[in-house]
């Protein structure tokens, strides 16, 4: 009967201050059929979610069960809207977790990649740049370093660029074996 009852109220339970924590408490426990069909309730309305003051707390906490199908899931719910989701106190920490999922990760680089102009925006945002460097050092740690040259890349030749690259060497030095800025000079 709980389970049923979560399961019909999953989405407006998401959106409360303490249903979000009831929803999270609720499918950690459970298992099977409710389960499922909970996550695929949760997982259709992602997006929405996300944008939520507490309906993010559930989506965050479903990308951290390390489930491929629900966090890939998620993910695609959420394509096309990273950026917009990134420059959005919320939405910034989901965005976070998809970068910090392997399930999840490309799909958000694949978008951010595709749009340079929306990369060096999200960088200079107040809370995208939480996201930007959450993806750097993401890429940094992964070993992607042909892929994090070329996102740094694209912060150098806009207003603020140096500025920004500077902050970021600044926040994790030795990410590379020295400056980003001077080795971007080199392209």
């Amino acid at each position: 009967m709980l389970y049923e009852l979560t399961l019909n109220n999953a989405v407006e339970l998401a959106k409360l201050e303490n249903g979000c924590t009831a929803v999270n408490m609720v499918f950690e426990e459970i298992k099977g059929k409710y389960r499922d069909l909970i996550f695929e309730r949760v997982a259709e309305n992602a997006k929405w979610l996300s944008f939520d003051p507490y309906g993010t707390y559930v989506v965050q906490n479903f990308l951290t069960l390390h489930n491929p199908n629900a966090t890939k899931a998620i993910a695609e719910r959420l394509g096309g809207n990273f950026f917009s989701l990134a420059m959005c106190k919320e939405g910034s920490y989901v965005v976070e977790k998809c970068l910090n999922s392997d399930f999840a990760r490309l799909k958000v680089l694949e978008e951010f990649r595709g749009n340079d102009k929306e990369w060096v925006r999200m960088a200079k945002h107040k809370f995208g740049n939480y996201v930007a460097q959450c993806a750097l050092n993401v890429m940094k740690e992964r070993g992607m370093i042909p892929l994090l040259r070329e996102f740094l890349g694209k912060l150098r030749p806009h207003l603020y660029g140096n500025k920004i690259l500077q902050m970021i060497q600044n926040k994790f030095g030795g990410w590379l074996d020295h400056s980003p800025v001077d080795d971007l000079r080199k392209f």
